[in-house]
């Protein structure tokens, strides 16, 4: 017998704007967000037995004086879990990226799918902006 996976709450909105508490707070946001997506998104595959989230490489841009730009290298998605009809799947997972913008007023997000360790160098001058190519994935009011 097995057991759903289940979502994760999304943090608290940041109470300081800090480069380490922004990071944090990206991190834990991202895992819900992923785990979100995987178990609630188009692509949901039956019931999810597991989620597989963690986080290779982490790095802050500075591109505007009031926005933090956050790219997190992370693995993310469903790794195990059944079709419905019994048959159990697994799947492998590999690194993708994503690229966050934090001010006080809230969070936009972009997928950076190509990202890997290999270009680590190029990922501030390379990163879309998620101001421009994002979505508004949090609202502070």
């Amino acid at each position: 017998m097995f057991e759903t996976a289940e979502t994760v709450p999304y943090p608290d909105r940041p109470t300081a704007f800090a480069r380490d508490e922004i990071l944090a707070y990206v991190q834990a946001f991202e895992e819900a967000y992923v785990r979100k997506d995987a178990l609630c998104g188009p692509d949901g595959s039956g019931h999810v037995f597991d989620i597989s989230y963690s986080v290779l490489e982490r790095e802050t841009f500075d591109r505007d004086d009031d926005i933090v730009s956050v790219f997190l290298l992370r693995i993310g998605a469903a790794t195990t879990g059944s079709d419905g009809t019994g048959t159990v799947w697994q799947s492998d997972v590999a690194p993708g990226g994503v690229v966050y913008a934090v001010d006080e007023t809230g969070v936009a997000r972009v997928p950076l799918p190509e990202a890997d360790r290999r270009n680590r160098d190029e990922f501030e001058s390379t990163a879309p902006d998620p101001l421009e190519n994002g979505t508004l994935v949090a609202a502070f009011g």
